[in-house]
């Protein structure tokens, strides 16, 4: 699975199977696609303001941010879907609050369950969530990989990787 977005904003979710590409879906202002360890394929899209699942050849909404109060409003870059197909989406739409949403299957409204408005202004990219909840962002902007445990606001780890290049993913 690979998603293709053109100067253009116009994007395709696109699938390779033996040396064969083909065009699944096409989408507008694709940002990222994850595949959840189930097999199911999502897709963060309308400029990183709408989560949805592929479902054959259809979109299924999950999450759009613009039906959300004021409050819980994302702007993302990046998703992460757990074996319990909780999503994780990592917000940057308010810079002096970078922060990691969660929403449980089933509920329209996310926790915040990191929050690195104390971490130098972080610019929050690739994203990865342990089963236990260990969450791991890429701070782009400050070169380091952060951590930190779900749900804890006052603690957050980092590793300086500024020598290796630019984290992404």
């Amino acid at each position: 699975i690979l998603g293709h977005s053109d100067a253009d904003e116009e994007s395709q979710l696109l699938s390779f199977q033996d040396g064969v590409g083909r065009v699944l879906l096409n989408l507008q202002k694709l940002q990222h696609v994850h595949c959840s360890p189930n097999g199911v394929i999502y897709v963060l899209d309308a400029g990183g303001t709408r989560v949805q699942k592929v479902q054959g050849s259809r979109l299924m909404p999950v999450v759009d941010s613009k039906e959300l109060p004021e409050e819980h409003k994302f702007d993302a870059r990046y998703i992460f879907v757990s074996k319990q197909e909780v999503l994780y989406i990592s917000d940057i739409s308010d810079w002096e609050n970078s922060r990691i949403l969660r929403f449980a299957e089933g509920t329209s409204v996310p926790a915040v369950v990191a929050d690195f408005q104390d971490s130098d202004g972080a610019d929050l990219h690739g994203l990865f969530v342990t089963e236990d909840e260990m969450i791991f962002v890429c701070d782009t902007g400050n070169d380091r990989i952060l951590m930190t445990d779900a749900g804890e606001q006052t603690s957050c780890s980092e590793f300086d990787v500024s020598e290796h290049g630019c984290p992404q993913d």
